[in-house]
């Protein structure tokens, strides 16, 4: 009986060339490119001189399902999105809530075919949840990441990611989905009426961010031991900060007004541990409260498996925060927003780009240039307004 030679055919959802053998598919590249014409005659002098089971032997892309290359791209992502210091950056949580939306709907769906319009029923299905379009389209990044990331581990073909490539982020006003309000600063009068709900932590953490425009996450894990305190003007590096992945420095300054606010967690304190600690503000919590529990009192079965950390992360402190908003019943704020409120009172005083500087704003393309002069005028500005 004479075998019958695989025929060149075109899979019509990714447009490349395929042949069918013994049930499974093999993939050549765009269909009708000579570089397709090429690999399927690769593929028939293969296939004449080993026969259909030898060329059976490569891993063929019909099997290999979205969960996964999701999957992989997961391990992957664990190591690659970590700090300095060894932590998962916040850009991990951004992939896992991603692809978390795309396993829903496509988990067992073979990843060649993954079309746009496949993408475009993913990103639908963000914008019935009311997510707003900035988180839209980070979310589709993370996902148009991962096929690329695929592509280049030659796990799937790269059509496949250049067709993803193709649809464009939602554009503002162009698209049903909700934009968010621009930052706005905080009445200074909306923070001191915060002061009765948060931990004398939380509440020094606010004023430092308003004094020296530092960000949430360059705070919270503040030591002694992190500060140069040799000068006039106190000098804090951190090593983890947002641009530290493109090899940016960042310097932050404290002036007397910060240094003020300081002190008296530098007191009596080894200078390795974190000077805003939630554990000391739950101890310094029950020393105040007006009830305690007796000696022979059974411990009270815990509700949750949380731990009190050793410092406030960024996520944690922002709930202290807006928490406290609620309970103050004041327009709530995050801080961000007091970061900014900095931003916006060093603009009215001495301009946009002393502005700039104390926000740690800078372009790659600026960051070099800007490197020593902003580092002086940071200081100055310390030194007045901090």
């Amino acid at each position: 009986m004479k075998t019958r030679v695989p025929k060149l055919r075109l899979h019509k959802t990714s447009g490349r060339a395929y042949v069918r053998v013994s049930g499974r598919f093999i993939y050549f590249g765009q269909y009708g490119t000579a570089a397709a014409s090429t690999e399927y005659k690769k593929f028939l002098a293969k296939w004449a001189a080993e026969g259909k089971e030898g060329v059976l032997i490569q891993q063929t892309d019909e099997d290999f399902t979205i969960v996964e290359l999701t999957a992989k791209y997961l391990v992957y992502a664990d190591t690659y999105y970590r700090s300095k210091k060894g932590k998962r950056t916040t850009q991990y949580d951004i992939v896992v809530a991603a692809v978390r939306g795309l396993i829903e709907l496509y988990g067992d769906t073979p990843v060649v075919e993954f079309t746009p319009s496949c993408f475009r029923i993913v990103r639908e299905a963000w914008l019935e949840k009311d997510l707003a379009r900035t988180t839209i389209n980070k979310y589709g990044n993370c996902i148009k990441q991962m096929f690329k990331w695929g592509v280049s581990y030659e796990m799937l073909p790269v059509v496949v990611y250049e067709t993803l490539s193709t649809v464009e982020n939602l554009k503002e006003g162009r698209s049903r989905a909700r934009d968010t309000e621009k930052v706005t600063q905080v009445p200074q009068e909306d923070v001191e009426c915060l002061k009765p709900f948060v931990s004398r932590q939380v509440w020094a953490l606010m004023w430092l961010q308003i004094y020296c425009g530092a960000r949430e996450g360059e705070l919270v894990g503040l030591r002694g031991v992190d500060i140069d305190m040799s000068g006039d003007v106190w000098e804090y590096r951190p090593v983890d900060h947002k641009n530290a992945w493109r090899g940016k420095e960042r310097a932050i300054f404290f002036g007397p007004r910060c240094q003020e606010i300081l002190k008296p967690f530098l007191q009596g304190r080894a200078r390795d541990r974190y000077l805003f600690s939630p554990r000391d503000a739950v101890a310094e919590r029950v020393v105040e409260s007006d009830t305690h529990r007796r000696n022979n009192q059974k411990p009270t079965r815990r509700k949750t498996s949380r731990v009190v950390g050793a410092c406030y992360t960024p996520t944690s402190y922002r709930r202290a925060v807006t928490r406290a908003c609620e309970k103050a019943k004041v327009p709530r704020f995050t801080p961000n927003q007091l970061r900014h409120t900095a931003g916006t009172a060093m603009r009215k005083v001495t301009g946009v780009e002393n502005s700039r500087v104390l926000l740690g704003h800078t372009t790659i393309k600026t960051s070099e240039i800007y490197a020593e002069i902003d580092e002086e005028k940071l200081r100055a500005l310390a030194l007045e307004f901090g």
